[in-house]
């Protein structure tokens, strides 16, 4: 059974981590609406896919503080964890295919053994180094802001995910890892709303 601590810690970061991605998501779609750009759908539904695996992420945690038997706490928590990194995966894969576009702009860029599955980690790992890859690639050829914003993010949640992997060998780096996490999120986000004030002024 988790600490309390552990507990308080998972909900507020994943439900911080899912309002920015709902936020995010928003404002790729918001973006899409106006550019009709296909890459930033693809990123509406990948930060929305992110979004609900960390709202129900909040729920089991919510679930385990109201359970009584440990071994029905200890299922939930590894089925959760398995399926919240298959759609970590998912939302990864969308994130590749908006990068893979050929003519995508540069506005379009854009308890801890229980609680981390090592094999879906390493699996977003492998994706996330492909999406890190095309972004850097992306951002070599414009040199523009929201380039590095989106680069950086993508830099940022790759980095979150390797702290993830190594958490069951040093818990301080869950924590590194959430925090990476969010810091991604806000960049993707920064990039979303200067180019959202960019289609305005315009």
């Amino acid at each position: 059974m988790h600490p309390p601590h552990v507990l308080l810690f998972e909900m507020l970061m994943e439900s911080v981590g899912a309002f920015i991605s709902f936020l995010t998501a928003y404002q790729s779609l918001r973006a899409f609406r106006v550019l009709g750009r296909k890459p930033l759908l693809y990123l509406h539904f990948g930060f929305t896919l992110l979004g609900v695996g960390m709202v129900s992420r909040v729920f089991v945690s919510l679930y385990i503080v109201s359970a009584i038997s440990p071994r029905v706490v200890g299922r939930m928590v590894s089925l959760s964890s398995l399926t919240c990194g298959l759609v970590r995966l998912a939302s990864y894969g969308l994130f590749a295919a908006a990068l893979s576009e050929t003519r995508m702009r540069v506005e379009a860029a854009v308890l801890l053994p229980l609680l981390v599955n090592p094999y879906t980690e390493f699996l977003c790992v492998a994706v996330m180094v492909y999406v890190v890859a095309r972004s850097a690639m992306n951002y070599a050829l414009t040199g523009s802001d929201e380039g590095l914003l989106v680069f950086a993010a993508f830099l940022l949640m790759l980095v979150g995910h390797v702290f993830f992997a190594l958490s069951p060998f040093r818990p301080f780096f869950y924590l590194l890892g959430h925090v990476s996490q969010l810091a991604g999120f806000l960049s993707m986000l920064a990039m979303l709303v200067r180019v959202g004030r960019g289609v305005g002024e315009g």
